[in-house]
């Protein structure tokens, strides 16, 4: 009896082996697969994923045209007083029709065909398509000229800085001296002149065209002594005989 249990014994823990010293008895590990190496490729761009700063929306530019406004309202309305300027409307224009393919108010404006007379409050048209026309003239969007004229009414003397802004060619005469000349035919753009000016009135115009459609612009600023540049309010203006 105590043999046959060695016996047992010995065929227990010695005889029942395998090659590896795990007992066939118990339930043997599975082999581990070996994790493979990511490639120096793999591992780099990997890490610039993880550190890359995320790139910021880009802003447009601060000084790129503005894009034209669509439908603002008519920039150009008749005269509500008896078809001259007034207090609310001090500046009396009148616009001119002409030939296609002009170049320049210095070359085209006297050769135009007088077509009407508008008001307006002040000279602030921005950057804007335009295809309305003028009252009573709704085809006339392109081809034209405006020559418009107010007194200037100036409160401190001393040396004023203008802008003038334009789509196409412009011109500004203050007390029929020429101050800017911004003629042509070319896109929204300004330029700029300066004038002594005393306290009180002074006599304006500004002589502008169109090309081709459809896009405008007329808009004049100014900077007085000790001011900011904005565009001249209608309290600037007042009616001046034309």
């Amino acid at each position: 009896m105590m043999k046959v249990f060695l016996l047992t014994s010995f065929a227990i823990f010695t005889g029942c082996t395998d090659a590896g010293g795990y007992n066939s008895g118990y339930n043997k590990p599975p082999p581990r697969t070996p994790t493979p190496k990511a490639n120096a490729n793999q591992e780099a761009v990997a890490k610039a994923a993880a550190t890359a700063t995320p790139s910021p929306t880009e802003s447009p530019s601060v000084n790129a045209t503005p894009p034209p406004i669509s439908n603002p309202g008519d920039p150009f309305q008749n005269c509500k007083e008896n078809d001259v300027a007034s207090a609310e409307q001090p500046i009396t224009a009148k616009v001119f029709k002409l030939k296609s393919g002009a170049e320049s108010l210095a070359k085209e404006f006297a050769n135009g065909t007088y077509a009407t007379k508008i008001c307006m409050t002040n000279f602030d048209v921005p950057v804007r398509d335009f295809t309305n026309g003028f009252p009573g003239i709704p085809n006339l969007f392109e081809w034209f000229a405006i020559d418009a004229r107010a007194k200037l009414v100036v409160g401190t003397a001393g040396q004023h800085s203008f802008r003038l802004l334009s789509d196409d060619g412009a011109i500004l005469f203050i007390d029929g001296n020429e101050i800017i000349d911004h003629d042509g035919q070319h896109s929204a753009s300004s330029k700029q002149g300066n004038a002594n000016l005393s306290a009180g009135s002074h006599d304006l115009r500004i002589q502008y065209f169109q090309g081709p459609a459809t896009e405008i612009a007329l808009q004049l600023f100014w900077t007085p002594p000790g001011k900011g540049e904005e565009i001249i309010k209608p309290a600037n203006f007042a009616p001046a005989p034309f």
